[in-house]
């Protein structure tokens, strides 16, 4: 928690607000971001990216949290990302993104979840 606030502020002194997304699973902390930073680019983007980041239970109502926080961008757990909730983000004008586990994660995944698809 307070961790917003530094992260801007270091992003800003770097010079780097364009070579980072600042994502959480806390839609709030996102929202805080957005309420430091709400600057626009020229083509009426937001200047500083934002990501919701959604586990393995993605709510159905999913486009309208990250729009709540004033996210740029969805960012779906690997084995949760379909084609259908990426048009959705699309089309709600949201970037999408998909994150992976660690490598002791997914050899985990491997083991559990793929099992006999030929990756063991």
């Amino acid at each position: 928690p307070g961790t917003e606030k530094g992260a801007v502020e270091l992003v800003d002194k770097l010079d780097m607000v364009d070579q980072v997304v600042f994502s959480s699973f806390k839609h709030g902390r996102i929202a805080m971001v957005r309420e430091m930073r709400p600057e626009l680019n020229s083509d009426g983007t937001y200047k500083y990216k934002t990501g919701a980041l959604f586990n393995s239970k993605v709510p159905d109502n999913f486009v309208e949290i990250a729009l709540k926080a004033g996210a740029t961008e969805v960012h779906f757990k690997y084995d949760t990302c379909t084609k259908e909730r990426v048009e959705r983000s699309h089309k709600a004008g949201l970037h999408t993104m998909v994150w992976f586990r660690g490598p002791i994660g997914m050899a985990q995944d491997l083991k559990s979840k793929y099992r006999g698809l030929g990756y063991e």
